[in-house]
């Protein structure tokens, strides 16, 4: 997976990235693992991951993955 654009203060140093990176990779494969044991021709479209601090929206595709990481209590 290569990143092609990421900002804001979450994602300050390279191995914030990095780690953010490896955890959507992961989860994305066993995500796609159980949808396909439990609906055959089913596909991930939307993944909607919460933490404590962070939300995760993950719009995976053939090609590219899209990634936005929100903090709920900061407001624009």
């Amino acid at each position: 997976m290569r990143v092609i654009w990421s900002g804001g203060a979450a994602l300050a140093s390279s191995d914030q990235l990095d780690r953010l990176v490896s955890f959507v990779r992961d989860t994305l494969r066993v995500s796609w693992r159980h949808i396909d044991t439990m609906e055959k021709d089913d596909e991930l479209s939307l993944l909607r991951l919460r933490t404590k601090k962070y939300e995760l929206l993950v719009t995976p595709s053939e090609k590219y993955i899209l990634v936005v990481l929100h903090d709920p209590g900061h407001a624009l």
